[in-house]
């Protein structure tokens, strides 16, 4: 599956969106055009910062909150209402914010 297909965008965008990752002061992407994309290594530093940070949040919400970490969870594109509404709610007693 193409990536526009899978995030819902037009291929332009993926483009665009490549070539600045590519181009930034620490490019996170090598991209050669009709090539591919390839994780520079300062890119995949930052993709291993990004999911420790998660499983961090994940052991939180489990240890912490009792909050279950279902398959649900783990799939990105699939934060429901319902899911985020309770999450909302069992972080609510530990926040101190009132409903």
């Amino acid at each position: 599956m193409l990536w526009q297909q899978r995030l819902s965008v037009a291929a332009a965008s993926v483009t665009n969106m490549v070539q600045r990752l590519a181009t930034g002061s620490t490019p996170l992407v090598r991209y050669e055009r009709h090539r591919g994309v390839l994780l520079s290594v300062a890119g995949k530093k930052r993709a291993l910062e990004v999911v420790r940070h998660h499983r961090l949040i994940e052991a939180f919400l489990y240890e912490v909150l009792d909050y279950p970490i279902d398959q649900d969870m783990k799939k990105p594109r699939d934060s429901n209402i319902s899911s985020q509404s309770d999450l909302r709610s069992a972080l609510r007693p530990s926040s101190g914010i009132p409903r």
